[in-house]
């Protein structure tokens, strides 16, 4: 790959260019020393905290379409060709050819995502927009985790939430919320034991048990009984 890189005054003089944050730009520029032959990186993140750059400074590249990034992390410099000339003899393809194929220059020399130029029906907002997959993914995989630990803690309360002391009872009020507390503390006060009471929780609740868990309810039903 050649060491060298250029930078063309017709996009680093223009306006849109320079009213960018100056830590925008200097990621720009190391972006563009850092990109293979083709103008690719994969590993912009890794540049981004070696300059100090922010998460935001990449995304200001993308809206002002200096940058175009793909779903699988590969960002390119759009106007690569118009910055750099590279001699055949000199030149090595990218390697991230399938993220190549999606491309073609423009009569201007800049990149320009296929369905731009040629009207085909792909889906150019998520080429432009590939982190926002990613952080989609990350919350939906958030919900999950957040709806197993309601579950953890709708377990806890099978044993004898009713008799646990202030700080355990002020912890559980957090997470669960007050009032859901307040509404079983009325439930359980319409049966005469608290086996009574676990064996309308579990058949009101929808919750799997363990064959464990199971076990260890039984025997608390057997030492409340």
């Amino acid at each position: 790959m050649v060491q060298r890189r250029m930078f063309s005054k017709q996009i680093t003089d223009m306006d849109t260019f320079l009213d960018m944050p100056a830590t925008a730009q200097n990621l720009y520029f190391h972006l563009n020393m850092h990109a293979d032959d083709d103008g690719f990186l994969g590993n912009v993140k890794t540049i981004r905290r070696m300059v100090g750059a922010s998460e935001d400074d990449q995304k200001l590249l993308i809206a002002k379409q200096f940058l175009i990034m793909f779903p699988d992390g590969v960002v390119v410099i759009r106007d690569w060709h118009i910055h750099n000339y590279i001699q055949k003899d000199r030149y090595h393809q990218t390697i991230f050819t399938e993220d190549k194929k999606l491309l073609q220059l423009d009569s201007s020399k800049r990149y320009q995502i296929l369905s731009n130029l040629s009207g085909n029906k792909m889906d150019t907002e998520c080429i432009q927009n590939g982190y926002k997959k990613e952080n989609q993914n990350f919350n939906e995989i958030s919900k999950s985790q957040r709806g197993e630990r309601v579950k953890r803690l709708d377990t806890v309360r099978i044993h004898d939430v009713y008799k646990m002391d202030t700080q355990d009872r002020g912890r559980l009020e957090e997470e669960l919320g007050k009032d859901r507390l307040e509404e079983e503390d009325e439930e359980h006060h319409q049966f005469s034991s608290p086996s009574e009471s676990i064996n309308h929780f579990i058949a009101t609740h929808q919750i799997s048990f363990s064959k464990y868990q199971l076990q260890q309810i039984n025997e608390f039903k057997t030492t409340t009984e």
